[in-house]
Order: structure tokens, then sequence, then C-alpha cells
């Protein structure tokens, strides 16, 4: 499943991509979206940070993109950091994948003017109330970081 660990077999091309997310809550419920390419796999927003910004404006940039919601960071400081290598599908090239994830808030309301994006990205945006998650649910990596931070079992009391 994309998005897996995969170890690397010393001979293909690595590219290297950074990421980064947010983890935002509201009464209890964390923002999650839906990817169109993994369907019943949810995941924190964000995505693949671009050349001319910083990590948080990435993840700011791609929270608004995925979900409409403007996100406020408590702390310029991401909470987690994962390197991985993957494969994102079969016969492509590997990457070194550096996910980092920020914490804070987002607007009460998505802005009116979003839309969920291009068929083939598109995402569909849930609030999940954090008693129903489970490591099944969500990409290996973000369920890492909400351990990390106590929002699910496993991290600092």
């Amino acid at each position: 499943m994309r998005g897996n660990p995969v170890p690397h077999d010393g001979r293909s091309p690595i590219t290297w991509r950074v990421s980064a997310h947010v983890v935002a809550m509201k009464r209890n419920r964390l923002l999650l979206v839906e990817p169109v390419y993994l369907a019943g796999r949810l995941e924190l927003p964000g995505g693949e940070v671009e050349a001319d910004e910083t990590l948080l404006e990435g993840a700011t940039r791609e929270c608004w993109e995925e979900t409409g919601y403007s996100f406020r960071p408590t702390s310029p400081d991401p909470i987690f950091v994962v390197e991985q290598f993957f494969c994102p599908e079969p016969g492509a090239d590997y990457r070194h994948s550096t996910v980092l994830a920020f914490v804070g808030d987002v607007t009460e309301q998505p802005d009116p003017k979003w839309h969920a994006g291009p068929e083939d990205e598109g995402t569909t945006v849930h609030w999940v109330d954090v008693a129903d998650l489970n490591p099944d649910l969500l990409h290996p990596n973000h369920w890492l970081a909400l351990t990390k931070v106590g929002i699910v079992p496993g991290g600092p009391a």
C-alpha cells in the first residue's frame, strides 16, 4: 500500500521528498483527510513542501488545499519528524522521505472558496473523534505523530 516503508534495493534511483502535515483538533475531534488514491485510509492534512516555502508554510498551504481550513500553529517547530524509504508505486523510484508534523488549530469554518481539487488529487475531509482512531485507519507515520503528542495511546502521558 502506498506510503508503507520499503527497503531500498541499493540500485534504484532515490528521490527526496519532504512533507509537512498538521495536527488540528476541535472538541476532541481530529481533522483528517481521505485522499482519492487511498480510499478508506485517513491522513493528517499535508503534503510535499515546495522549494520556495518554509516547512511551516508548506504545512499551512497543504492544509488549506486539502481541507479549506486555515491552519494556525501553536509553535513554529514541528512535533514529529520521521525518515523512511518508500516506493510510491511498483516500478517507481525509491524515495527518501522526511515527514514533519506541526500542532495547531484551524479556522472554525472552511474557506467558502475552497473546493476538493481535481478528481485524481481530491480529498474528503473528516473530523474524527479521538476515541475512534486506530492504527489501521491512519497512515503509519501519522499514527506515530499522534502517539508522540499523546493524542492516541503509546505516546507520553
